[in-house]
């Protein structure tokens, strides 16, 4: 694949897809929204990066989802915003599945980017137990002394 042209006949009105991608030889080329190619036309250079990205004033209310393929059997989810190609950038894609939903709608409702930052840690019991012998034998040996 060296071009590609999203098109979205039932686009609500506030929201849209903008895109772009990094071809051979060329690197990234310019943002394009929906109804727009972007890529290159008989230079043979194929599309090994793609960035996807909802914008408009109601984009916030709808989320993108799906899957893009790269040569090799590599396959990755959509992250919107982040640039996906395959693990070593020579892999070329080979398709693209894609979906736009309500926020309500969306399969995985939390966003890891916006989650608290907290970190419990858990210790297992027998970890805690030899702490407290350790610490028992440490006091004891500190009382003879």
């Amino acid at each position: 694949m060296e071009g590609l042209q999203i098109v979205w006949p039932d686009r609500p009105g506030n929201v849209d897809i903008a895109y772009s991608v990094k071809v051979e030889g060329s690197g990234a080329l310019p943002v394009v929204k929906t109804g727009s190619f972007s890529g290159t036309r008989g230079e043979a250079r194929r599309i090994t990066e793609i960035t996807l990205a909802l914008i408009g004033p109601d984009a916030a209310n709808y989320a993108l989802e799906g899957s893009v393929y790269f040569s090799g059997g590599f396959q990755l989810p959509v992250v919107a915003g982040m640039p996906l190609g395959g693990p070593s950038g020579f892999e070329h894609l080979t398709g693209i599945v894609l979906r736009v939903v309500p926020q309500s709608m969306q399969a995985t409702s939390s966003n890891t980017w916006e989650e608290s930052a907290k970190t419990k840690v858990f210790k297992s019991k027998t970890s805690a137990t030899k702490e407290k012998q350790s610490n028992k034998s440490i006091a004891a040996h500190a009382a003879r002394s």
